[in-house]
């Protein structure tokens, strides 16, 4: 595997483009094949196609085919262009070395899922192209690369001032007109740059300063609550969380997944070791499902998942909420899945029209989307259940000492509260 970052028009495509072709036409194996990958389809298209046609047209022997984005070569090699957002699409293929480009703007599931189990059966190689976006999926494969005990992985960052590739006049000219933030991400490539539009990430790095990110976990003697983001061909985003007294949000575990059937989901929450106080999802869970006749909310309860109804809220209205309430939370990020959750948050962030220069009022549809969707419909739905938890000390003067604590989540015995009975862990069976 390895693994390149580098500057806007440093020409990252033109490398990639001659790496699968290379490899393709020397490539020993029989029916070899390549892909090369980017968020969308007609994204692959209009970045690599025509590299692609322009750097094998010499080749004895190479046909492309433009209806279905590809090229072939004579020793049966084939390099394809594809798209992310069908990456399921991919699945039961094999490659024998594929480019990922653009890395950050893809779900994480992409990677893990579907292109590295592609590659096994025939030893294969990815290469990562791209620019960051923030500490998400790219920014983890970038620092996999550069540690050692990843012997077969290296990673290489290309910043505009170690090359002499752009104009100098040209790069000044472009400082002078960009915000700091999008210089540092585009041409410095900075993972620790604010993405342009991102709608938490400052509120992250200010919780994060005051040391609210860290090792927080699960408090036994305190119920768990969830609140939902429901999808099937999108991921279904799931938040854990408790409520301790004094009105500081506490979050747990996290977990995303996709294609599967609430049976599946409601599994997945009994095998977890906590009991619940109430879960959470939006209105649309009183849709109907095709051929039950029942809504998502029926069905779930007859697993024993007691959907309750996040109150509706326009989605800009949640927004400017989840800014609020995030100053109030504790992150355990010291459990991997929190740390992606809030590696979403951070990623969240509004549309740009590129042609007018301009923010649209909707957030962009990736793979921050649902985790994003699902906090909010959390902070919506905090005060419902306990509503005198939520930004208020307890009047009474048992809790009085831990307030004092710089970390409010040290253990407080477990006298000094009410434990709630056990009722509420759901049981289900097939």
């Amino acid at each position: 595997m390895q693994f390149v970052i580098d500057a806007d028009c440093f020409g990252k495509t033109v490398l990639a483009v001659n790496v699968l072709v290379r490899m393709a036409v020397t490539c020993p194996k029989e029916m070899p094949r390549f892909a090369y990958i980017c968020p969308t389809n007609k994204q692959a298209r209009d970045v690599a196609f025509e590299y692609l046609k322009k750097y094998t047209k010499t080749i004895p022997g190479s046909k492309v085919n433009e209806t279905n984005g590809y090229v072939k070569f004579l020793n049966g090699a084939r390099i394809t262009l594809y798209g992310a957002e069908n990456a399921d699409n991919l699945r039961g293929m094999y490659l024998d070395g594929v480019v990922l480009d653009e890395v950050a703007m893809m779900k994480e599931s992409v990677w893990g899922s579907v292109i590295r189990p592609l590659l096994t059966d025939r030893k294969g190689w990815c290469l990562f192209i791209g620019t960051p976006m923030g500490k998400n999926m790219f920014y983890k494969l970038y620092q996999q690369g550069m540690d050692e005990e990843h012997k077969d992985w290296m990673s290489f960052m290309f910043k505009v001032d170690q090359t002499d590739i752009l104009d100098p006049d040209e790069v000044e000219a472009a400082r002078k007109i960009m915000s700091i933030d999008e210089y540092a991400q585009e041409f410095m490539c900075s993972f620790e740059a604010s993405i342009k539009g991102a709608y938490y990430a400052n509120v992250l790095s200010t919780i994060e300063k005051e040391g609210r990110l860290g090792g927080y976990p699960w408090v036994p003697e305190l119920p768990v609550y969830t609140a939902w983001d429901l999808g099937y061909k999108d991921d279904t985003a799931i938040w854990f969380y408790q409520k301790p007294p004094g009105g500081f949000p506490r979050i747990i575990d996290y977990y995303e997944n996709n294609q599967k059937g609430i049976l599946e989901y409601a599994n997945i929450i009994n095998q977890k070791p906590y009991f619940y106080g109430a879960h959470y999802a939006p209105h649309d869970v009183k849709k109907h499902e095709l051929g039950s006749g029942k809504t998502i909310k029926e069905i779930a309860a007859g697993y024993g998942l007691r959907f309750q109804d996040v109150k509706r809220m326009p989605i800009q209205d949640g927004i400017n909420y989840v800014r609020m309430f995030l100053l109030k939370c504790y992150f355990n990020t010291d459990n991997k899945y929190v740390d992606k959750g809030v590696d979403n948050l951070r990623s969240y962030r509004r549309d740009y029209d590129e042609r007018l220069s301009v923010f649209r009022k909707k957030p962009v549809h990736d793979s921050a989307s649902h985790a994003s969707d699902a906090f909010r419909y959390l902070a919506i739905s905090y005060d419902d259940d306990d509503p005198s938890l939520m930004g208020h000390k307890l009047p009474t003067h048992q809790f009085k000492d831990s307030y004092k604590r710089r970390n409010p989540f040290e253990r407080v015995p477990t006298n000094s509260f009410p434990v709630p009975e056990r009722h509420n862990i759901i049981r289900v069976s097939r």
